[in-house]
Formats: C-alpha cells, sequence, structure tokens
C-alpha cells in the first residue's frame, strides 16, 4: 500500500505541476522520483546481500509443547538492513493443510553473536515437520519499496509425543513355556556374552562386533553370534500399519502415542522388545531392539521417515516369516497379545485410558 501510495502522490503532483507551471513542485517532484529510484535500487541490493539459513539447533519438539524456532540471517553488503521478512512454510509430510507463516526482525537483533529472526510454534501431532525457508523480502529505509528472492532450504522437526505412565501387569514368567512368547536370546548390549546360544542371519541393527567371520567368509553371508540372554522378558512387537485406506493424522498421531507409552512403561518392567514394521520404501520388514529411552526416540524418528502405509495383503505375505504369537498394535488402535485383545484405544479419551486403564496380559 504504502508503494501504491507514493506512486499516486509524484502522479498526482507531477500533473498538477504541469497544469499550473510550477517550476519549483516539478524539480521536487523529480527529486522524490530520483529518490524512489535509489529507494528500490538499494532495497534491491540489499535483498542480494542478505542471506538466511537454518542454523543448527535441537531439531525435536514435544506434542502441544510450545517451542522456539530461529533462522539466522547475514547482511554482507556496505549498508545497515532496516526491515526484513522471512517467509516459510511449516507442514506434516502427510497433512495437505500447509500452515505459512513469517516473521519480520531488524537486522540488530542478537542471540549468541548471531543475528536472528525467531518464531514460536506448538505441533499438534506427532511426527515429522518439514520446516522449508521460502523467500526473504528486504526493504528500504522507510519501508516504502522492497525487494525479494526465493531461498531454498529445509529442516526437519521430529515431534515426540509424551510418554504416560501405564498401568500393564505382566504374565508370570512361564506361563507360556510350551508356547513361547519371544526368543530368550538376543546380541544387544548388556547381554551375557559367557555363553554362545546359537548363530543366525545377520539382521540391521545388528552390532558389528557379534559377526561371526570365520562363518561367515564361509558361507558367502553374513552371520552373527547369539549370547545367553539376561532380560526375563522378551517381547516381539508388530506395529501393524496395513488397511484399506492410509489413516488419518488423529489416528497416526494416536498410533505413536500409544507405541511409545506402551514400550516405556515395559522398559520400567525391564522388558526387551524386538519391534517390527514394514518399509513400503525397503519393501520389507524392518526390525530393531528397543531397551532404553533412547533407542524408543530413535525407533519413533525410523517411523516417522519410513513409507509405513502399506495393504493388507503385502503387510501379512511379508510379516508371516515373524512368529505371529507376539504383541501387534494397529492403526486401528487395537492392541494383542497372543492373538487376544488386550484393548481398543479411542483418539477421543486416549489420554484418560493411557493413564487410568488396567491391561493385563497374562491370562
Amino acid at each position: 500500500m504504502k508503494k501504491i501510495a507514493a506512486i499516486l502522490i509524484l502522479a498526482a503532483a507531477w500533473y498538477f505541476a504541469g497544469i499550473f507551471s510550477q517550476t519549483p513542485l516539478m524539480t521536487a517532484v523529480i527529486g522524490l522520483a530520483i529518490s524512489a529510484v535509489v529507494l528500490i535500487v538499494l532495497s534491491w541490493y540489499l535483498t542480494r546481500h542478505t542471506e538466511v539459513t537454518i542454523p543448527k539447533q535441537e531439531d525435536i519438539a514435544f506434542k502441544n509443547i510450545e517451542r522456539v524456532y530461529r533462522f539466522e540471517t547475514e547482511n554482507t553488503s556496505n549498508f545497515p538492513v532496516n526491515k526484513f521478512k522471512v517467509f516459510f512454510s511449516m507442514k506434516y509430510p502427510f497433512d495437505r493443510a500447509v500452515k505459512k507463516k513469517f516473521c519480520g526482525s531488524a537486522m540488530g537483533k542478537r542471540h549468541n553473536d548471531a543475528n536472528v529472526s525467531e518464531f514460536y510454534f506448538t505441533a499438534p501431532y506427532c511426527g515429522l515437520i518439514r520446516v522449508s525457508l521460502r523467500k526473504v523480502r528486504v526493504y528500504d529505509y522507510l519501508s516504502i519499496f522492497s525487494g525479494s528472492k526465493k531461498l531454498n532450504q529445509q529442516r526437519e522437526i521430529l515431534v515426540m509425543p509424551t510418554a504416560k505412565n501405564m498401568l500393564i501387569e505382566l504374565p508370570i514368567l512361564g506361563m507360556y513355556d510350551e508356547d513361547p512368547i519371544a526368543d530368550t536370546s538376543s546380541n544387544k548390549k548388556g547381554d551375557d556374552h559367557s555363553e554362545i546360544r546359537n548363530l543366525r542371519e545377520y539382521r540391521e541393527g545388528d552390532l558389528f562386533r557379534h559377526i561371526h567371520f570365520n562363518y561367515s567368509a564361509r558361507t558367502g553371508e553374513l552371520w552373527v553370534k547369539e549370547y545367553q540372554k539376561e532380560n526375563d522378558y522378551i517381547f516381539d512387537m508388530v506395529l501393524d500399519t496395513s488397511g484399506d485406506e492410509p489413516p488419518t493424522m488423529d489416528y497416526m498421531d494416536a498410533f505413536y502415542e500409544i507405541i511409545f507409552s506402551i514400550i516405556m512403561t515395559l522398559i520400567k518392567h525391564e522388558v526387551m522388545l524386538e519391534v517390527h514394521w514394514y518399509d513400503s520404501e525397503f519393501m520389507g520388514i524392518k526390525d530393531m531392539t528397543v531397551t532404553n529411552e533412547e533407542e524408543a526416540r530413535d525407533l519413533l524418528s525410523r517411523l516417522y521417515h519410513s513409507e509405513v502405509i502399506c495393504t493388507k495383503d503385502t503387510f501379512y505375505n511379508e510379516i508371516g516369516n515373524l512368529d505371529k504369537k507376539s504383541m501387534i498394535i494397529n492403526t486401528k488402535l487395537e492392541w494383542y497379545f497372543m492373538n487376544r485383545a488386550v484393548f481398543r484405544f479411542h483418539r477421543e479419551t486416549l489420554e484418560a485410558e493411557l493413564s487410568d486403564e488396567f491391561f493385563r496380559l497374562g491370562r
């Protein structure tokens, strides 16, 4: 509006100066026009010398908890910048609604010896947010004219859930001895390495130091050593992301909340989890052992970056190679253990169900 108003005023002044033959007024208009050209060139020059980047920062947020995010700006010209705006977008990969925001800041604002633009956001869903810088707009010293240029930089923010302390009763040890709920061996950190129990083919996530190099060299394939495990409980957790239609953001958010709360509660009971899920891009089942909070968050990060949605036929054809007598959680928010229903969660009352319900895994 300022730009249009300035142009209209100059045009009107030039018109009346010509009609009434006012030389001083015409001279003033010419001077203002030259000043406008100078301001336009200056804004263009400052724009070309203003760089905006996303600095290294902790790219983790927690659902429904406000956090600050920063853009770093650098002026490489010989003139100071009075005003600028950074345009960017934030988007969940599976959400069609792109949230476009912008922030403006004086170049003199400093944070840890850097010029920054800050904005605050609250993530409504668990998952992956992609932050994309779109463009920067730099104004002249009167904020009348401006120049802009496109930016092309992206960064990801992992939105993590907050674990709920669930009430879970584990089955009595030995209850399923005739039909074991899980293997009692692993090659992960914390195992008792005094006795090698078995050899098996290498799986993604196995430790390099547990590879049996002699046997691998003879067979031409990687094999690892399994050791007797100290944990009393080792459960298989299968994440069923199949369905006729892709789940909505609300259901995927609840799915991640349930997974994380169950895992964190079982970890407190010293349970070791072998987690399995289907990755469409990988075109197969992926596996990961989870024994602590760091590994649980790493699991969520992998799920966020995986194409986990698939058809029922594809999922069950692949999962057939795994032990079906395990813990299964699906995107309909249903929880099964040993082919028996444990609970069906509801996204509208999920927080109360995770905190207040009692879940029995034994018979």
